[in-house]
């Protein structure tokens, strides 16, 4: 397989509906919430790379997503896990 610099991946757990139709992530954008649509593409075990739907500096939500809004204020922090909890170009 050959290298695919400069991709956009968030972590596995930022997507929901992996492998459907309907493939969404939440991200924050001034402190509101917003669904996302998205199309995904190749995955290691912990990230998967984001073809449409999402753009470099995105502030994605990583965990669980129950009782989560689209359009509902909420305070962002970067997980602990990531350092900035923005997608990163590979």
């Amino acid at each position: 397989l050959k290298a695919r610099p400069h991709v956009l991946s968030v972590p596995l757990d930022a997507v929901e509906g992996i492998g459907t139709s309907a493939e969404q992530a939440y991200i924050v954008r001034d402190g509101i919430v917003h669904l996302m649509s998205v199309t995904t593409g190749l995955e290691t075990p912990t990230r998967i790379e984001i073809v449409s739907g999402l753009q470099n500096g995105d502030i994605v939500i990583v965990g669980r997503h129950n009782g989560l809004s689209d359009g509902e204020r909420v305070n962002a922090e970067p997980a602990a896990y990531e350092s900035t909890g923005s997608p990163n170009p590979h």
